[in-house]
């Protein structure tokens, strides 16, 4: 594990983290600046779509491989928060934490332990880091639906659950140019609305 990827798995946290004014306890917004969510989102995005180009910062996109996943994140949380902000804000949380976790932690244990390994597309997969995508994904969408029911907001009910980890976990095979980074969080939160309903 180099320096290059511990920096993107904290950027990826941080991304996570960084939603102006959500109340995920009531599914409602807490202060007006929810509205600025979307447009910070967006503006994120076209920053790190700018540093992809320039290198400004050379070890958020220093992954040993061309890849857009920076961007893809950016544009999958401002997809997720067009469709979904603020009335539905565990949607969001859904498809941003399950990949924040799980990519970011797959990305961290996959190369540190030995376990078999195979390539897809070319990109090399591992048995220790599909694990930690699957089970972080899992506990991701536990504790959403934890957090649902102590709140009284709809959640998948734990069988279609534990079909979204293993969905995010089948779609992370598939990160040819970053783009797990766009079909993982985008599907995860649709999904999760979706079977809410």
């Amino acid at each position: 594990m180099g320096d290059s990827e511990l920096c993107r798995s904290c950027c990826k946290s941080l991304y996570a983290e960084v939603l102006p004014g959500a109340d995920l306890a009531s599914g409602t917004t807490a202060t007006p600046s929810s509205r600025i969510a979307l447009p910070v989102a967006l503006l994120v995005t076209a920053a790190t779509a700018f540093n992809h180009r320039y290198q400004l910062l050379p070890a958020v996109e220093d992954v040993g491989r061309h890849s857009y996943g920076t961007v893809a994140y950016g544009a999958s949380i401002s997809i997720l928060l067009a469709l979904y902000w603020p009335q539905q804000p565990l949607a969001v949380a859904a498809g941003v934490l399950v990949m924040a976790f799980g990519d970011g932690l797959a990305g961290l244990v996959g190369p540190a332990v030995t376990s078999r390994r195979w390539s897809l597309w070319g990109q090399t997969k591992s048995l220790a880091g599909s694990g930690c995508m699957l089970l972080a994904g899992l506990a991701v969408l536990g504790l959403l639906t934890v957090l649902a029911g102590a709140t009284g907001q709809p959640a998948p009910p734990a069988a279609a659950c534990l079909g979204l980890a293993l969905l995010a976990t089948a779609l992370e095979q598939w990160s040819v140019f970053g783009v797990d980074n766009l079909t993982v969080p985008v599907l995860t939160g649709v999904l999760w609305q979706h079977w809410s309903a």
